[in-house]
């Protein structure tokens, strides 16, 4: 194959780990590694079905296989879009916290890929110096309004899961891998407060290198409504955030396994998907006598 043919391949075969079935402006929307026109991608889809390597169905694309991944697109397409419309009712609770910056979806949710029994993952972002009272106000929102997973909790449908938490001024992920490439570019915006989900998306354009194709379209999804304004720089707030950070830290440490935690960033991710992703797409590559 040339390299214009694996990218598309290569492309494919990433959803298809996720049992996701892509449409052709998706496919140039998450081209893996090369940029190419809609034209091109066109030509390769069809040379991809008549070498019996992919299948078109309903105008999604995928491997060929026994299961109809474009039937099983469009029920969590219907799961995923009753999720969401929860998460943007409950998420409007979060603006009562004045050191909130951005609301975001991640993970399969983001794409409308979720199951029924699936929670709705989270990312966080807060003012800077106020991760960790910012943490302890959003905990509160959602214990009140009986919205948010316990850690330990198996049964989790349709609750809040913030688990990633970031300050403003650490907004660059430093982990760049095809993985977390996707995760930033496929985020749903609930909601952010000047223009920090921009600043997000510039702050990480290192996932260019992984999907070159991707290019965002900014919206305004403003969170000012509601807003409470509390000045960083009264010293009763800074001595209160570095209480909370030290006994927060203090207990997350007792109970860390694989998740990240520092000053600026929180990972709460105590099962290591990135690794078993990454993993299985290349396994997949492998078997088509593809590589990275």
């Amino acid at each position: 194959m040339t390299e214009s043919e694996q990218a598309v391949l290569k492309t494919i075969i990433y959803s298809d780990i996720f049992e996701y079935a892509l449409k052709k402006e998706e496919i140039f929307n998450y081209l893996i590694g090369k940029r190419l026109s809609l034209n091109n991608i066109d030509k390769i889809l069809n040379f991809l079905i008549r070498k019996k390597i992919v299948v078109e169905e309903k105008g999604y694309y995928y491997l060929k296989q026994e299961k109809s991944l474009a039937q099983l697109r469009q029920k969590r397409a219907d799961i995923s879009r009753k999720k969401i419309i929860k998460a943007q009712k409950w998420a409007r609770f979060l603006k009562l916290n004045p050191y909130l910056k951005m609301v975001a979806i991640t993970g399969t949710l983001a794409v409308e890929n979720a199951d029924v029994g699936d929670d709705i993952d989270l990312m966080l972002v807060f003012s800077k110096n106020r991760l960790f009272l910012g943490r302890i106000i959003e905990y509160v929102v959602l214990k009140l309004i009986g919205k948010r997973r316990n850690p330990q909790q198996k049964e989790a449908q349709d609750l809040l899961c913030p688990n990633l938490y970031l300050s403003e001024e650490n907004i660059h992920i430093e982990d760049q891998n095809l993985f977390i490439a996707h995760e930033i570019v496929q985020m749903k915006l609930l909601w952010d407060r000047g223009g920090t989900y921009k600043l997000f998306i510039e702050k990480n354009l290192w996932t260019n290198n992984f999907l070159p194709n991707w290019q965002k379209k900014f919206e305004v999804n403003s969170g000012n409504s509601g807003e409470r304004k509390i000045k960083n720089g009264f010293i009763i707030f800074d001595l209160l955030e570095k209480i909370a950070k030290n006994m927060q830290l203090k207990y997350m440490r007792k109970k860390i396994s694989s998740e990240k935690i520092s000053d600026k960033a929180l990972y709460f991710h105590p099962h290591d998907v990135k690794k078993e992703i990454m993993e299985n797409y290349q396994h997949k590559l492998t078997q088509f006598g593809l590589s990275e």
